[in-house]
């Protein structure tokens, strides 16, 4: 009986060793009925969501949990109101541009990520958008709020982009939670910590996807028909860009 107990218990540890480290976009369709403007992505697969531009159109499509869409809905949270992170140290969420549309010389096609932080006395959202308008140069902007319902937002770096962008494009926040600073790395090159922006340490976080498209006077504009595709990486063997010695996935799997 002890062989067979001890055999069993080693199985579920080789089975928590490997499991991954997912964040669940489970919002309902009723939670994005209740969030004005917004819609889901039309095709999500895990972690990963995609929208094609269409002619005419003026939608918003988000990518979002849960957890987060009640937050968005009640104007309430708390400590828990998203998914657990690594209390000391640094830990990464990274994303990954599948495909992105050309220069847009006509409207306005913003697409980026958001991720809001939790305590049990403070939040914060902070995010980056890739703004692509009107034929003016794209950016790639990162901005944050002072408390996960929105507020004043600050604008913490601009950087110019040249569209397409190369293949596996990939943009990287990390959180240091002894610091209360956040970095971020763009296609393997390191920013640094972000000027003007600290939070208190954290309990749990929530990650929003977002795409918002206004197309409406030109159906010749060399973005119509492109599929915006992006995925989310939250598991330490999905994120492949140098973060700082000892940095973690959102699960404290070490990168």
């Amino acid at each position: 009986m002890k062989k067979i107990l001890v055999g069993v218990f080693f199985i579920g540890m080789v089975s928590n060793i490997f499991a991954s480290c997912d964040y669940n976009f489970d919002a309902t369709t009723s939670d994005y009925s209740q969030i004005p403007f917004v819609q889901p992505f039309p095709s999500v697969n895990g972690q990963s969501g995609s929208a094609t531009v269409q002619f005419p159109i003026s939608k918003m499509y988000m990518q979002m949990s849960h957890k987060l869409a009640q937050t968005q809905i009640t104007k309430q949270f708390n400590a828990n109101s998203g998914v657990s992170v690594p209390s000391n140290g640094t830990f990464v969420v990274e994303s990954k541009i599948n495909n992105i549309a050309p220069l847009a010389t006509s409207g306005i096609l913003n697409q980026g990520n958001t991720i809001y932080g939790y305590s049990g006395s403070s939040s914060f959202m902070l995010g980056y958008t890739i703004i692509n308008m009107m034929g003016n140069q794209p950016v790639l902007s990162v901005s944050s709020n002072p408390t996960a319902l929105g507020g004043l937002e600050s604008n913490h770096l601009q950087i110019p982009l040249n569209l397409p962008l190369s293949a596996n494009y990939r943009i990287g926040f990390y959180f240091n939670q002894n610091s209360g600073q956040v970095g971020i790395i763009v296609n393997g090159v390191n920013y640094g910590y972000l000027n003007g922006f600290s939070f208190q340490p954290i309990t749990s976080i929530n990650i929003a996807h977002m795409v918002n498209m206004h197309f409406t006077s030109n159906s010749n504009d060399p973005v119509i028909g492109t599929t915006l595709d992006e995925t989310i990486n939250t598991d330490a063997s999905q994120i492949t860009q140098n973060y700082p010695t000892g940095a973690k996935d959102i699960c404290g799997n070490l990168i």
